[in-house]
């Protein structure tokens, strides 16, 4: 997860701490350079203009934000380990699934209860329980 947003976290509450500090812009690049697609970033995190309005002032990312891509990173993060592959993390994270009623894990992320049943649906899967 970490290296998904290319900042070092010593325990859960420096991940907090970063979170309300700002993470630095850089993660947004790094989530990009991970196959994450701006579409995607614009949709989960923050729109693209925000973006470029924060790098050109070198300005962090919000708290708001800064929440937004860690979870988006820690999903990501979560399904690699599942599927042990990052292209086929990245395409499961895409598929619209029954479960999510169509929507693909990615769209679920819009909300923090969304990411939850994505992480719990990982999980189920990682331990046999899903079909």
């Amino acid at each position: 997860m970490a290296e998904l947003l290319s900042v070092e976290f010593s325990d859960e509450l420096n991940v907090a701490e970063q979170i309300v500090a700002g993470l630095p812009i850089a993660a947004v690049n790094t989530l990009t350079a991970a196959g994450i697609k701006r579409s995607e970033i614009s949709d989960l995190v923050a729109p693209a203009r925000t973006l470029q309005h924060r790098q050109s002032k070198g300005e962090p990312l919000s708290p708001e934000e800064s929440e937004r891509a860690l979870r988006l990173a820690r999903v990501i993060a979560q399904a690699e380990t599942v599927w042990g592959d990052h292209d086929a993390a990245l395409a499961w994270l895409r598929k619209p699934l029954r479960r999510f009623a169509g929507k693909t894990p990615l769209d679920m992320l819009h909300t923090d209860v969304g990411a939850r049943l994505v992480e719990h649906y990982l999980i189920q899967i990682d331990e046999g329980y899903a079909a």
